[in-house]
């Protein structure tokens, strides 16, 4: 059985330690049923590396509030799996999958950081671009006041006059780290901006004067676009560390704090450009099932012939 920690809260009437068992939603219960993935199923390809870290993130869930869609889609994320190849390239291959795009879903996020680097490789081809971070001083109060005081504070620095007369655009990513050392959230912004050069002296001030007490930013002349959109897939798109899911005490405060909050903004000339890529429907054609594919591949005798059939066709034909 899989357990809490005991940071999930249980209501009285909860009985079972398994994750699954939700008190007031049966329902939900018998329709994902109380097991986890089952081997060799794509859901389980997709979850395994973060399996533990998973259950823990779905009790906090639960237990701050979320609605019974989210959870359903949360512990369902993987399902239906398909598997598509290219219309003209039958070697290249996808998969197609339900989806939770919850926030605290790992794979989700992956998916997400990759459709926006794709998208901002596009969009910073033949455009000066710099990186940009700017970071809040030290303080003791919750996660989400500095999280909202963060937007505040780089709304009013869009404002100044040094930020009008040197940058078009840009998006821009909240990351929240937590030091262990010292008990305290870290929130910080990082941005890719399109414009002229802007002095990293000049910014601290203006940043300084806007926020009261922080100074430390950082600029840098994008020269490599490549490792900076991986950097931004691999790390900011989810908005926390992903050392916050070890930690059961940030990891709820985090979950409440970050309800509703956006973590991705665009701002300027880059306000209304898409922010994700997405594949062209028509240059795929679909194989099959995940699992029936699995299942051909295994030579599992109740595997029907025809999907061997499909396959070699789908495989070769042009």
């Amino acid at each position: 059985m899989l357990q809490y920690r005991q940071t999930a809260r249980r209501c009285s009437s909860a009985t079972s330690l398994d994750p699954y068992d939700f008190t007031g939603h049966d329902d939900l219960r018998v329709e994902i049923g109380l097991h986890r993935p089952l081997a060799g199923s794509y859901e389980h390809r997709r979850h395994a590396s973060w399996q533990q870290q998973r259950e823990e993130v779905a009790a906090v869930l639960f237990d701050t509030g979320s609605s019974r869609g989210q959870l359903l889609r949360f512990l369902t994320c993987g399902r239906d799996a398909k598997v598509w190849r290219g219309r003209d390239d039958p070697a290249r291959c996808r998969i197609s999958c339900s989806k939770c795009r919850n926030r605290w879903c790992l794979p989700c996020q992956r998916d997400k950081g990759w459709r926006i680097a794709q998208s901002l490789l596009e969009r910073m081809k033949l455009r000066a671009t710099r990186f940009i971070t700017l970071t809040l001083a030290v303080s003791k109060q919750p996660l989400r006041l500095q999280l909202d005081r963060l937007l505040k504070c780089f709304k009013h620095l869009r404002r100044t006059t040094l930020w009008t007369e040197s940058q078009r655009g840009g998006i821009a990513f909240v990351e929240a780290t937590f030091n262990a050392a010292t008990g305290y959230w870290h929130p910080h912004l990082h941005v890719i901006s399109e414009g002229k050069w802007i002095g990293q002296g000049f910014l601290s001030q203006a940043w300084h004067q806007v926020t009261g007490d922080s100074f430390i930013t950082h600029v840098a002349f994008i020269k490599q676009r490549r490792e900076v959109t991986s950097y931004v897939t691999k790390y900011l798109c989810s908005g926390f560390a992903a050392d916050v899911l070890d930690r059961p005490v940030q990891l709820r405060e985090a979950v409440a704090s970050m309800h509703g909050f956006h973590t991705v903004i665009r701002y300027g000339s880059w306000a209304k450009s898409p922010t994700k890529w997405r594949p062209d429907p028509e240059a795929w054609v679909l194989v099959g099932r995940w699992e029936d594919l699995q299942r051909e591949f295994t030579g599992d005798p109740a595997c029907p012939s025809c999907l061997r059939r499909r396959w070699i066709a789908a495989a070769y034909d042009q």
